[in-house]
């Protein structure tokens, strides 16, 4: 792999303006920070570059697993036992690091090839060949919201490209709404449609109630310049874990407790004896899967939501501080 920064060499000296400099990272999608990264060897290990500078690249090498390879050019063996084609994933982040202006944007062009010799030849040794020009993120981002498959600039069918960009990065999970028509627009209701008191009312009494959701909303943001960054990323998305893991261990723990009781149900004296064949054959069980565990919601379940704040970027020592007096 390859990232260059395309942004002109003399935009080096534009610090105060920029810096016009990019964050790059790689690493696989097995990595886990928290943990010792004992596939090394066969997965590939992480690698970064804190400071591309304007003009300046970078290359990186993204290892598949030999069992995927193998896997690839066989026709018996290349899908696993669900019936999912085996696949290994890398993730590539890049960020720009522009911090004092606004306007000030850091172009940069992103190549995996097969080999180092086919990253060396550029992008438009694909053009040369008849395969086309090179794609954009954009309209990836694009396909990807509009669910339609998009490969423009990716010329092997080996190959899947997902991109998201800081919005969509920040906006998963998406707030919890109620899908109805009271969802719509107020300003286009006409006089109408609008409904009297007594038929307001009696539409009210006729709907069903409705499960309101516990929302535990954290807003990350920098003091000194408010940038939503790869390190404010990292943050929410270790959140985002951390909750998730707790929400399903929580879960998990009623699912347990609901088997207890009926197993204290079943047998009310606490006596001794297991239950017997026929009587288990009979016994409602509890698949403790993902899946159920999702349907097992009460209304002591909170879900956490991470945003980032940024609304104060490049106001430098301004700060939370100016904001919270303002």
């Amino acid at each position: 792999m390859k990232i260059r920064n395309t942004s002109a060499i003399p935009l080096r000296a534009a610090y105060l303006h920029g810096p016009y400099t990019l964050y790059v990272a790689c690493y696989p999608s097995t990595f886990d920070p928290y943990k010792k990264h004992e596939n090394h060897e066969q997965e590939g290990s992480p690698a970064f570059e804190p400071n591309l500078k304007a003009g300046g690249q970078w290359t990186s090498k993204l290892t598949v697993p030999q069992e995927i390879r193998d896997a690839a050019g066989s026709a018996t063996s290349q899908q696993k036992s669900n019936g999912d084609a085996q696949s290994f994933s890398w993730i590539i982040e890049v960020s720009s690091q522009v911090i004092f202006s606004t306007s000030a944007a850091v172009h940069f062009e992103v190549l995996v090839g097969r080999d180092e010799r086919s990253v060396e030849l550029g992008f438009y040794s694909a053009a040369a060949t008849g395969q086309g020009s090179p794609g954009n993120l954009e309209d990836h981002l694009h396909a990807r919201k509009e669910k339609l498959a998009h490969d423009r600039g990716v010329y092997s069918k080996a190959v899947r490209l997902a991109v998201d960009d800081t919005t969509t990065l920040w906006n998963s999970p998406a707030f919890p709404a109620w899908a109805d028509e009271e969802l719509g627009s107020k300003n286009s209701q006409t006089k109408e449609q609008v409904l009297d008191d007594e038929e307001d009312k009696q539409q009210k009494q006729e709907r069903p109630l409705r499960k309101k959701q516990k929302i535990h909303l954290v807003i990350l943001t920098h003091g000194i310049h408010s940038n939503v960054g790869a390190d404010l990323l990292f943050l929410k998305e270790s959140i985002d874990a951390t909750a998730k893991r707790a929400r399903q261990d929580a879960r998990m723990r009623k699912a347990q407790m609901k088997v207890e009781k009926l197993k204290q149900e079943k047998d009310p004296k606490g006596d001794a004896r297991s239950m017997s064949a026929p009587e288990i054959a009979i016994a409602p069980t509890h698949n403790l899967t993902e899946d159920t565990l999702e349907d097992d919601d009460d209304d002591d379940d909170e879900q956490v939501i991470v945003r980032g704040f940024g609304d104060n970027v490049v106001r430098t020592e301004r700060g939370i501080q100016y904001w919270a007096n303002a």
